[in-house]
């Protein structure tokens, strides 16, 4: 993989991706996360890349996050990578700079805008227990050289989130999508 660092296992319930704070020390830790509407053929939507420092464990300590990248993301559908060719949809997708409060690499290191594809599909086995709506949770993938789709995380209809029914199982055209890691990346 030539993604931004090495993956470390985050389980769902841990996951900080709290408001800015005084920065306090140098990176170590990332996490990445996304939010984006199923379009004709595509998607569009924000990636958000969370810097923390050695201290974060996930348990909410806010004087752990350092800074925030924010880039824009569109996409277009492209033919499914050797990983999950079982995926319902795969997407070649674009990061674009929107913003950032970071001072260090972190905020213009190329690595952490480089994945070449997501794909939306089954959500992978070892990921099920965590899985925050059961039974309506897609597994997230993604893919750095445009070759091999990785398992990443998960994926839900946002409206989920607001309590609200989903009425297409699977990616549908017109909704908004949260994609949450199951990896914080070890830098």
């Amino acid at each position: 993989m030539s993604g931004p660092a090495a993956r470390r296992w985050l389980p769902l319930a841990s996951l900080l991706l709290g408001a800015c704070a005084e920065k306090s020390g140098p990176s170590s830790w990332a996490v990445h996360h996304a939010a984006a509407e199923a379009t004709p053929g595509g998607l569009r939507g924000y990636q958000t890349w969370e810097f923390f420092t050695e201290d974060w464990s996930g348990d909410r300590e806010a004087d752990t996050h350092v800074c925030a990248r924010v880039q824009a993301l569109a996409g277009v559908e492209a033919a499914p990578l050797s990983g999950c060719t079982e995926c319902d949809v795969t997407v070649a997708v674009r990061a674009e700079e929107v913003s950032t409060d970071c001072e260090g690499e972190e905020g213009t290191k190329a690595g952490f805008g480089s994945m070449t594809h997501f794909a939306i599909g089954p959500l992978p086995e070892q990921l099920e227990g965590d899985a925050p709506y059961p039974g309506e949770t897609l597994g997230w993938y993604l893919s750095w050289d445009g070759v091999i789709i990785e398992p990443y995380g998960f994926v839900w209809n946002e409206a989920l989130d607001r309590g609200e029914p989903v009425l297409v199982t699977g990616w549908d055209e017109g909704a908004r999508y949260v994609f949450w890691p199951a990896y914080a990346w070890d830098l």
